[in-house]
C-alpha cells in the first residue's frame, strides 16, 4: 500500500473512532434539536448566537443590545469563538436554532482535530508508523486532557485552532521550500488562514510559532522569493478579510476613559506552569494533564535517537515552537497589553504541537527497542530502549484508560462535562425564568449577580433569561464584561462590602433598577441591611429582592419603553426639549425618525443618551 493510501486509511479509521466517542458524548440524536449544551460559557455562547442571528436581517455584525449593561455594543466584537456557529445558524434560517449551530461546530470540531493531525504528519512527510502513534495520540488528547475540558466549557473553536495549525504549519513549510512551483498555492494557503482566523483570532498566533522553527530549521532550503511574498501576503489578506469583525472589536472594545476594564482571565506569570500542568497539578484551572509529561519525555527522546534525518528536522523545529509556545503561555502575561490575550491558554497549543516530536520518539523507541544488535554496547543500548519504550507504553496505556473514564456516566473525576452533554436548560434555570417571568416586569431593570464559577446550573445562564423573558439586566451576559455590572460580590466594580450606601441607592436610581436577585452571602447581608428593599423570597440559591421606588428609564424629560429587542429600542410618549435615557451612548446610535442623539455625563463613567428635540414616538438602533 502505498504512503497516500495508507493515510488515506488511516484518516478514515480515526473518523470512524472519532465518531463513535462522540456520540457518546453528544449524542447523534441530539444533535439536530433545539436542546441547549449550557455548560459554564456555552450558555453565554448561545446568547451570543441568539443576538447574531436575531439582527441578521439587518445586514449588520453589531447592534445595539438594550437588554445588558443599561445598552451596550453586541455582536461580532464581544463574539470571538463562536462566529462560525453564529453563520451556520444565520445561513440555516428556521431550520438551524442558536443550539442546533453549536452543537454542530462542537461536534465538527471534534471530528476535524485529530483528522488535522493525521493529515498534518501526511505533509510533514513522516512515516506511516508516525502518523498511526500520532493518531492515538491525537484522540488521547482530544479527550484525556484539558482540551476535553476547554470543548466542555465553551472554548471550542481554541482547541479547534491548535489542532487545525499542524496541518497549516506543514503546507506552509512545503511551499516556502519549493523552487520552481507557480504561486498559486499562495491564495489557497490565505484562504485558510482567513477561515481559520475567523474561527479563532488565535490562529496564526500558534502557527507562527511553529512555522518560525522549521523554518529556521530549513533556513538553507527556503524559496526567499517565496519567503517575502508569503510574509506580506498572507497577513494582509486574512486582515483584510476578517476586517469586518476586527475593526468592530477595536472600535467597541471595553475603554479605560470610560471607567472599566474587564478582569484578563488566563493571564497568569508563572515560569513553573509547563511543570504543574504537566504533572496535572496547577491549582487554578486549567488543572493540566498527565499525558502531557509523557509527550514531553517522547518529545525529548525524538532529539536525541531519530535517526531519520527528516524526522530529526521535524521533530527539533516542532519541539523548538512548543517550547517556545510553552514559555509565551507562562510568561507572555508580564508583558504590558498582553494579559488580555490570555497567554495562559497558549501552553494547551504548545502542548498540541508536541504531539509530532512525541509521535517521532515513541517510533524511535520501537525501532531501537526491535533492532538486532551485535556487541555489549548495542545490547546495552537496546535494553535501556526497551525499558524507556515499556515506560512509554504504560504511560499511553494509562492515558486510554483517561479516555475511558472521560467517557463514562459515571460520577468520577471527569476533565469536562459528565457525558452525554446534552442536557438541556438546567432546574434552577427554568425556575429563575419561570418566576421571573411571574414577579417582575419590563418596567424596571434586574440587578443579579452573575459568577464565573459553577453557582448556577454551572453555566453563565443569564443570557438565557434575558431573551426568554424579554426583561433587562444589569450583570451579564459574560461576568467582568462592563462597568454596569454584579458579579461574585462585585458591584459596578467595587467589592459591594466596601460600597457606601448612599452611593448604592444612587446607582439603584441611575440605573432604574426594580428588582435584585444575588445568592452570594455577602452581597445578601449588603442587601438585607439596605433600606427601601423588599425581601420576595428565594429561587433556588438566589434570594430576589423588590426596590421600593418609581420606576423610570428617563434621567429627564419623561416618556414610555415600548419596546426592546436587539439592535432596537423603541421609545413612545416622549416629552421635554432635551430628554436623558438610562440607557448608555455608544458610537453608531440612529434613530427613526432621525433625532439629534449625543452623549452625556450623568453620574456613570459611561455617557448616557441624551435627545434634542425628539418627536414623541422613534425607534433607537445601530446602523450597518
Amino acid at each position: 500500500m502505498s504512503r497516500r493510501r495508507f493515510y488515506m486509511a488511516l484518516m478514515a479509521c480515526v473518523l470512524g473512532v472519532q465518531f463513535g466517542l462522540i456520540s457518546i458524548s453528544l449524542p447523534l440524536s441530539e444533535l439536530f434539536t433545539d436542546t441547549p449544551v449550557f455548560y459554564y460559557d456555552t450558555a453565554y455562547h448561545w446568547y451570543e448566537i441568539w443576538f447574531a442571528k436575531s439582527i441578521s436581517h439587518t445586514g449588520s455584525w453589531v447592534g445595539y443590545d438594550p437588554l445588558f449593561s443599561a445598552g451596550q455594543v453586541n455582536g461580532v466584537n464581544l463574539n470571538f469563538s463562536a462566529k462560525s456557529a453564529a453563520l451556520i445558524s444565520i445561513m440555516g434560517g428556521t431550520h438551524i436554532s442558536p443550539a442546533m449551530a453549536y452543537k454542530l461546530m462542537m461536534a465538527g470540531t471534534a471530528v476535524g482535530a485529530p483528522l488535522a493531525l493525521v493529515s498534518g504528519a501526511y505533509w510533514l512527510s513522516l512515516s506511516r508508523r508516525v502518523g498511526a502513534v500520532a493518531a492515538i495520540l491525537a484522540i488521547v488528547m482530544w479527550w484525556a486532557s484539558d482540551f476535553r475540558s476547554y470543548t466542555s466549557i465553551g472554548m471550542v473553536a481554541w482547541s479547534g485552532v491548535c489542532f487545525a495549525a499542524i496541518p497549516y504549519m506543514a503546507l506552509s513549510s512545503r511551499f516556502l521550500a519549493e523552487k520552481s512551483a507557480p504561486l498559486t498555492p499562495l491564495l489557497g494557503l490565505a484562504c485558510i488562514a482567513a477561515l481559520g482566523t475567523f474561527y479563532h483570532p488565535g490562529f496564526l498566533i500558534v502557527v507562527a510559532f511553529g512555522l518560525m522553527a522549521l523554518a529556521a530549521m530549513s533556513i538553507g532550503n527556503l524559496n526567499w522569493q517565496r519567503v517575502i511574498a508569503y510574509t506580506l501576503f498572507i497577513p494582509a489578506f486574512t486582515f483584510a478579510t476578517n476586517y469586518f469583525w476586527i475593526s468592530a472589536s477595536v472600535t467597541y472594545a471595553p475603554s479605560p476613559i470610560e471607567g472599566f476594564l474587564p478582569t484578563p482571565s488566563l493571564a497568569k506569570v508563572d515560569p513553573t506552569l509547563p511543570w504543574k500542568l504537566m504533572l496535572g497539578k496547577n491549582n487554578l484551572w486549567p488543572y493540566g494533564a498527565k499525558v502531557y509529561l509523557l509527550l514531553m519525555c517522547c518529545g525529548v527522546y525524538a532529539l536525541f535517537a531519530t535517526e531519520n534525518s527528516r524526522e530529526k528536522l521535524v521533530a527539533r523545529a516542532l519541539f523548538g515552537g512548543s517550547a517556545a509556545l510553552l514559555l509565551f503561555g507562562a510568561l507572555g502575561a508580564a508583558i504590558p497589553g498582553l494579559a488580555y490575550a490570555q497567554p495562559n491558554r497558549y501552553c494547551q497549543a504548545g502542548f498540541a504541537m508536541q504531539m509530532v516530536p512525541a509521535s517521532i520518539g515513541m517510533v524511535a523507541m520501537y525501532r531501537e527497542a526491535t533492532r538486532r544488535t551485535i556487541g555489549v554496547r548495542h545490547s546495552l543500548r537496546r535494553g535501556v530502549s526497551w525499558l524507556v519504550a515499556s515506560m512509554a507504553l504504560l504511560a499511553m496505556l494509562f492515558c486510554l484508560n483517561e479516555v475511558r473514564r472521560e467517557l463514562s456516566s459515571a460520577s468520577i473525576g471527569h476533565y469536562g462535562a459528565i457525558p452525554p452533554e446534552v442536557k438541556g436548560v438546567g432546574d434552577t434555570t427554568n425556575a429563575l425564568k419561570n418566576w421571573i417571568e411571574a414577579n417582575t416586569s419590563p418596567a424596571g431593570r434586574i440587578l443579579f449577580e452573575v459568577t464565573a464559577g459553577k453557582r448556577l446550573d454551572s453555566a453563565q445562564i443569564v443570557g438565557y433569561l434575558a431573551a426568554s423573558t424579554g426583561r433587562e439586566f444589569i450583570g451579564g451576559p459574560y461576568p467582568s464584561w462592563a462597568y454596569a455590572s454584579f458579579e461574585d460580590e462585585k458591584l459596578f466594580g467595587t467589592p459591594i462590602a466596601l460600597l457606601p450606601r448612599e452611593k448604592f441607592l444612587k446607582l439603584i436610581e441611575l440605573y432604574n433598577i426594580a428588582f435584585i436577585g444575588a445568592w452570594s452571602d455577602k452581597s445578601r447581608k449588603y442587601l438585607d441591611e439596605s433600606p427601601g428593599l423588599e425581601n420576595m423570597g428565594e429561587v433556588g440559591p438566589v434570594r430576589f429582592y423588590r426596590v421600593n421606588r418609581e420606576n423610570s428609564y428617563f434621567i429627564s424629560g419623561s416618556g414610555k419603553v415600548a419596546g426592546r429587542s436587539p439592535n432596537s429600542l423603541t421609545l413612545e410618549a416622549i416629552e421635554g426639549s432635551e430628554v436623558i435615557l438610562k440607557y448608555h451612548f455608544v458610537k453608531g446610535l440612529l434613530a427613526e425618525p432621525p433625532v439629534e442623539m449625543e452623549p452625556v455625563y450623568a453620574g456613570s463613567p459611561a455617557p448616557f443618551i441624551k435627545l434634542v428635540n425628539p418627536p414623541p414616538k422613534l425607534r433607537i438602533y445601530m446602523g450597518k
